[in-house]
């Protein structure tokens, strides 16, 4: 079961710092911690708040799913007036100190909490660090002897402190006036270092009917000052260390006492994650991941068009009464591009001697590798990408753009009109059926409201077949026609123009065409199925399975469309993409546009 089978509209999910987040209300808060650590979530990593001025805290949990190595961000708000939120700790064991932490230093109070006392500050500290309204009492008072605030000019300037800060109490020192209550020295202690906090006088502490615990005085917390010199002829300014110490409290951390406070921390540390030993966290964990993930990426680049360029060769044979390879390999003549490979190996690598070494070198390469770098984002599971991209969409759209560039590089450095020619129709085609294909895109990128692949997928709903059915069709065909597949392949018209921008390519590098052309087939039937057809969602199945057969479902078509229909004229394919595909493209956008507003 999925959050938005179990919680609907309940639960927000989005991208944030990187991290997959789910936002839910306070009243639903236990029920989502339940439903994430049934589901495989199991380690609590850690929980703490947010001041959200003027009316609200928030509260952010981070838990992780080791077997599949997910992470998700938790959050919630709380109203500032009550700061209430059930107890965790029923759930998790680990939360138990991360809510005492929280209650200390933002003030938010969690019900049920077996024992939600302070865990840092002394037990006499009266406010809450972290709110962004907290103003410590060395802040308020007079930082040393003849220091003056910003603005005390001496010369009757005004000050810019004119009041109090916001939750100080009125008989505290102002930092405007030179009179007023100054601080009384402590009994029993003369003159109090610098460096050293003073010790607060059981006499001067009061209880707060708020937290009922012993609350500190001004006077208690802040160091008796320390009288001037008669032989100083001039204020002296103390270091910057003086100062900060003066200012603020102690940079070092308050040690806890030994007790029940210590044991409970030791007791629950093995439930955070962030101490916990991870292999795969270490630096050669991390590597051996990359490597991993590179290799499957790698074998899939090499085997599937491979796998694909078989069935071609099968099932167009079928589809004209002929047998196809039989002979290579012994069954069916699977080892057919095997020996097509060690054939293209064995031919002479020949370069026209007009030609442009450089750049008709690099072509093939152009071609190819784009396609490379598209699979690393494109997600095959739950959890099974290469790389989970933000902005994936975009970057995909982006590099298959250059794809098309190496078909100009190897028309253009050929030296041969029908080469250059065949180029010539690339772009043109390129420059036509780009704008359909990224405005289909666009229209699924706006109904999940992300760009991220991965969560493109996890948004899909099964009534999105029917509502981005046009967009799918326009998105698959325009991917066609960039790949100058049948009946999109007029930039190479074996009447016209021999083979394209490909006519003086021969060997090795004419089989990186071959090869770019079937990994593009690759490529566009997984998109198509990510973005349209909902990735790894399916009954019965595994989600891998699924992403599979709909992959090879959509090639099977592509393989179709080339048996079924003649090649278009010039002409024709241009009318298609400006008045067929691209108005179409815009219908999709704007009806996603309407019912994303209808619904939600």
């Amino acid at each position: 079961m999925t959050l938005a089978e179990r919680f609907g509209d309940r639960v927000q999910v989005s991208e944030s710092w990187g991290e997959r987040t789910v936002d839910v209300a306070a009243s639903d808060w236990i029920e989502l911690l339940t439903f994430c650590r049934d589901t495989g979530y199991e380690f609590f990593d850690w929980l703490s708040g947010v001041d959200e001025p003027p009316d609200a805290f928030g509260v952010v949990a981070h838990v992780y799913n080791p077997s599949t190595h997910e992470r998700l961000l938790l959050r919630t708000r709380v109203p500032r007036a009550d700061p209430r939120l059930p107890s965790a700790v029923g759930v998790y064991r680990g939360a138990n100190w991360h809510e005492r932490e929280t209650f200390e230093m933002f003030g938010v109070i969690f019900d049920d909490h077996p024992y939600l006392v302070p865990l840092l500050l002394p037990d006499g500290f009266e406010g809450h660090p972290l709110r962004k309204d907290f103003v410590l009492a060395a802040r308020v008072a007079k930082a040393w002897p003849g220091a003056k605030e910003p603005g005390e000019s001496g010369h009757g300037a005004p000050s810019r402190r004119k009041t109090l800060p916001p939750g100080v109490p009125a008989d505290w020192p102002s930092p405007s006036t030179s009179t007023g209550p100054a601080a009384p020295p402590i009994p029993g202690e003369q003159t109090a270092p610098l460096l050293r906090r003073s010790v607060p006088n059981p006499a001067q502490v009061r209880v707060s009917p708020l937290r009922q615990a012993p609350v500190l005085r001004p006077s208690a917390l802040h160091p008796p000052r320390v009288p001037e010199s008669p032989h100083r002829q001039a204020p002296h300014r103390p270091s910057v260390s003086m100062r900060r110490a003066r200012l603020r409290l102690p940079r070092r951390r308050l040690r806890l006492p030994r007790g029940r406070g210590r044991r409970l921390r030791r007791g629950n540390r093995h439930h955070s994650l962030r101490n916990r030993v991870r292999p795969w966290r270490s630096p050669m964990g991390e590597v051996l991941d990359i490597v991993l993930r590179f290799v499957v990426i790698l074998l899939v680049f090499l085997l599937l068009p491979l796998v694909v360029g078989q069935a071609e060769h099968k099932v167009m044979a079928h589809m004209q009464s002929r047998l196809g390879p039989m002979y290579a390999g012994g069954f069916h003549g699977w080892a057919q591009l095997i020996a097509d490979g060690v054939k293209f190996a064995q031919k002479e690598d020949v370069i026209p001697a007009a030609a442009d070494r450089r750049v008709f070198q690099l072509a093939p390469g152009v071609a190819l590798v784009p396609y490379l770098l598209v699979l690393i984002v494109i997600p095959i599971g739950p959890g099974l990408v290469g790389v989970d991209l933000d902005l994936g969409l975009f970057y995909v759209l982006a590099v298959m753009g250059i794809g098309v560039l190496g078909s100009i590089m190897a028309g253009w450095a050929s030296a041969n009109k029908y080469s250059v020619l065949g180029g010539m129709r690339s772009a043109a085609q390129l420059m036509s059926y780009e704008l359909p294909l990224v405005l289909a895109a666009s229209s699924v990128a706006m109904a999940a409201g992300t760009l991220s692949l991965p969560g493109i997928v996890e948004a899909w709903q099964w009534w999105w077949l029917p509502w981005q059915a046009i967009g799918a069709v326009v998105f698959f065909l325009a991917g066609l026609a960039e790949l100058r597949r049948p009946p999109f392949d007029m930039p190479i018209a074996e009447s016209e123009i021999i083979m394209g921008p490909m006519t003086e390519y021969t060997g090795m590098r004419f089989a990186l065409f071959m090869l770019a052309e079937y990994v593009g087939i690759v490529v566009l039937s997984f998109l198509t199925t990510v973005l349209f057809l909902g990735g790894w969602h399916g009954p019965l199945l595994p989600g891998v399975v699924w992403t599979f057969l709909k992959v090879f479902a959509l090639a099977f078509v592509i393989i179709w469309f080339r048996v079924s229909f003649p090649r278009l004229r010039e002409d024709q394919l241009q009318r298609l993409a400006w008045v067929g595909l691209v108005p179409l493209a815009l219908v999709q956008l704007a009806l996603t546009g309407v019912v994303k507003v209808l619904v939600g």
